[in-house]
């Protein structure tokens, strides 16, 4: 007997039989699957395809059930490297720093804030170009307003 498992037309997917199984209590053959889909956004769409599996067993007159298991994805966190930006040290609002780009260049330039103790320990570079060395913190969402754990002032101009 030959099973067919099919899947609608998609990019992205994986497909994962984990087994067939005869459920001798309810009289019926159990198939487990798992899968993921993994959604991204492009510019132009890949062509998508159907993915499929196809599994031999001995005849039977059970009948057959399909178990699928959605898995998903978790990003694995990255590591949280140190990075170095030069820009220009300006105050903010509650005695916070803003460290601002030289060149600020169209979705790329992102401005960093310094709060609590460290800005109080930089104002001596406020107007200045100065290059830090730190940690950009992840409680921020915003794509272009990042949080600056500063390490060491490697420069000031």
């Amino acid at each position: 007997m030959l099973i067919a498992i099919l899947t609608q037309p998609m990019d992205n997917y994986t497909l994962n039989v984990k087994g067939v199984f005869k459920n001798e209590t309810e009289k019926k053959l159990e198939i487990r699957i798992d899968y993921s889909h993994i959604r991204r956004n492009y510019d132009i769409p890949p062509r998508k395809s159907i993915y499929y599996h196809m599994l031999v067993i001995k005849k039977n007159d059970l009948p057959i059930f399909l178990k699928a298991t959605n898995l998903q994805n978790r990003k694995a966190l990255a590591s949280n490297p140190s990075i170095f930006v030069t820009g220009r040290l300006l105050f903010w609002k509650y005695q916070d720093l803003q460290l601002v780009p030289l060149k600020i260049q169209r979705k790329k330039s992102k401005i960093y804030y310094i709060k609590g103790k460290q800005a109080l320990q930089l104002e001596k570079y406020v107007g200045k170009v100065v290059t830090l060395k730190g940690k950009v913190s992840r409680e921020n969402d915003s794509p272009y307003e990042l949080d600056l754990e500063v390490e060491k002032v490697v420069e000031a101009k």
